[in-house]
């Protein structure tokens, strides 16, 4: 997870694995600079949680990166005192 993130991203090697559709591309700006990064979609999973939604398709990220969108979609926040992750709550207001 990285709270600075937005989207999650992962690698060309995990997505070719998991069959991803590239759907189209985002310009995005990183440590690096400006730079265009692939979109595709998938279902995401963690600890009982599910939710559906955009992934970014890296080819120079190394690893997977859960992105605040995904956090939130799935009620959970980053604490900022520990880095731990907990419940958040749904909102319709």
């Amino acid at each position: 997870m990285d709270t600075g993130a937005t989207r999650t991203t992962i690698n060309r090697a995990l997505a070719d694995e998991l069959g991803l559709e590239i759907v189209g591309t985002q310009q995005i700006r990183t440590a690096d600079g400006t730079s265009s990064i692939d979109q595709s979609f998938a279902l995401v999973r963690y600890d009982g949680r599910q939710t559906f939604g955009d992934v970014w398709v890296s080819d120079t990220y190394p690893g997977a990166l859960i992105g605040v969108i995904t956090l939130e979609a799935l009620g959970l926040a980053v604490d900022p005192v520990s880095g731990r992750l907990v419940d958040s709550e749904f909102l319709l207001l």
